[in-house]
Formats: structure tokens, sequence, C-alpha cells
């Protein structure tokens, strides 16, 4: 071993230009490799820094724009006015705020929330005209969202449908709506969360990712984070011999 190392030495010493080429050769091929490690570890083997960083915690939506079409807005409901806000945020809504018009968002009131809702609905489409200055052919306002701020940037909502639907979750579009609300009247810089809770106890969070401009009207592009847990597993067979194998029609 000792002679084959001296024979290549002298090789090496006698050759110096190949000698060159071939350490350059040698140290880029090192440092080519060392670079493409230190990139996949750092993407896809060192575990990232954050709690459960090795599974899918939460999913993020960024909606189309929407926009506050009016603030302050007084509406006569049986014989009583409500102070709302309207917003579009991928249909017209009719956000309440709770503690202003001094309701109570308990889970015994929800009856109450529900014909209330409805009602603000109905007057709505009576009293106000739904106005989109880009898609006109959408029209009337379609929900109701009662709001209450319970933290610096936590809420808890209900909303309502014209049939009286009560949404468990605490409403994709509606939070985008609250966050572009929050936006345009300056409680709500780009890229900070607000954590909305809805009427079973979950949880979205929103975001204005960019304010923006809808026709003349001031609003903004939310973000909406979520998270799904699998309950089920199902699996369809199809068996040789099954008459019915390609579905059947009737009438």
């Amino acid at each position: 071993m000792w002679s084959d190392l001296r024979y290549a030495l002298r090789a090496l010493a006698s050759g110096r230009l190949f000698t060159a080429v071939a350490a350059g050769c040698l140290a880029r091929a090192v440092a080519a490799n060392t670079t493409m490690f230190s990139v996949f570890d750092a993407i896809f083997w060192r575990p990232l820094p954050f709690a459960d960083s090795g599974r899918l915690v939460s999913i993020g939506l960024q909606t189309q724009p929407g926009y506050v079409q009016e603030t302050g807005a007084t509406l006569q409901v049986g014989g009583s006015a409500l102070t709302v806000d309207l917003v579009f945020s991928g249909v017209f809504f009719v956000l309440v705020d709770a503690s202003r018009n001094g309701l109570d968002l308990g889970k015994e009131r929800l009856p109450d929330l529900v014909t209330l809702g409805q009602q603000v609905l109905a007057e709505a489409n009576r009293q106000f005209e739904t106005r989109h200055p880009e898609l006109p052919a959408l029209k009337g306002f379609a929900l109701t969202l009662f709001y209450q701020r319970t933290g610096q940037r936590d809420f808890r909502d209900v909303v309502i449908g014209r049939t009286g639907a009560v949404d468990r979750s605490p409403c994709g579009a509606g939070s985008g709506a609250l966050a572009v609300l929050l936006s345009v009247q300056g409680d709500l810089p780009a890229g900070e969360d607000i954590d909305i809770e809805g009427v079973i106890g979950t949880h979205f969070g929103a975001r204005i990712v960019q304010p923006v401009r809808v026709g003349g009207y001031q609003g903004g592009r939310p973000q909406i984070r979520g998270s799904a847990y699998v309950t089920e597993f199902h699996q369809f067979v199809l068996e040789s011999g099954d008459p019915l194998a390609e579905g059947f029609v009737l009438g």
C-alpha cells in the first residue's frame, strides 16, 4: 500500500497541471454534495420548529377580495333599531355587533338568535340594496353574522341563514367578512390574525393578506385558516358477477 501511495505522489508531482485540475474538480464535487445535503437536511429531514411538525395541523385558504358596503347603518327590525355593518365576502353579510346592540350570544339564546337573524335578513333585503361593482348579478343579503369580541384578537360568532339554518362552524366566508370589517375600521393590521369561535366551540383563524379596493369600496383579501380531522374510512368493493356492477337507472 505504501509503495502505491509513493507512486501516486510522484505521479502527481510530475504532472502539476493534472494535479491542479483534479484537485479543483474534487473540491467542487465535495462542495456540491455538501450544499445538496444541507438543503435536503433543512427542507426534508430536519424537524420544523413547530409543535406537531410531523403532521398537517391546519390549512389556510386565501379567498377573493371582500369589501365593506356600509358601516354603522341603522336597521329597523320589529320596532327596534339595530346598528349593523354591510359587508361582502363571497356573499353579502349583515354583521351585528352583539355588545353594541345589547344581544346575548349564549347557547341558550340560540332560538331567539335564529328568529332575529331571519328578521334581520328580511328587513335588510327590504331596506337596503346590495351593490357589487364588479359582479352586478350578485344580489341580496344571504347571512346574518352576530359577533362579540372576547379578547383583543378573539371573537365569538353565530351565523344564521335565510331559512333559519345555523352554521355549526364559525363560517369561513363570515370569518373573512369580519376580518375585512376590522381591517377597514383600522382595527386589524394586514398580516395579523384574529380567532373566531363558532357555536359548537370550533375555531377559524382569519387575517387580511392585503388591503384592496373593490370598485369604490375599501376592502381586503382575506385568508382563512382551519383544521379538520379524519373520522371514518370507507371502501367500496366491486365483486365479480355482481349484476348491478355498473349501477342502475329507474324511470
